[in-house]
């Protein structure tokens, strides 16, 4: 399976594009929730280094999508990261919009 969206770092940014396939998959996927239809367009990313974080794990007030290349799980009651990409216009902006029309933002974070 081709990767359904392509992920580009820089300038303290994640920049997320639709591939042609996932331009053809966002058409199936536009009635599911959004966390669902993102898990399925970052899929091939996902098996491959990158992690979904979730707010509590970092002490996070947010419900905006969290994903991270520079996460370990320790145990069960601590983890560590380095950085997170998250997108803070979750609130007024429609993340599947966003990537239909042209890209989506992700905001890089530090502790």
């Amino acid at each position: 399976m081709k990767s359904l969206v392509n992920f580009v770092e820089k300038d303290n940014q994640l920049v997320i594009t639709l591939t042609d396939e996932g331009k053809e998959e966002l058409e199936n996927l536009k009635n599911l929730p959004i966390m669902d239809a993102l898990a399925e367009l970052f899929e091939d990313y996902m098996c491959n280094g990158w992690v979904w974080v979730s707010p509590e794990e970092i002490g996070a007030l947010t419900d905006a999508p969290i994903i991270s290349n520079d996460y370990t799980y320790i145990d069960d009651e601590a983890n560590y990261y380095h950085s997170v990409y998250w997108f803070p216009d979750y609130m007024i902006k429609n993340e599947l919009k966003e990537l239909e029309n042209v890209k989506l933002i992700f905001i890089k974070t530090t502790n």
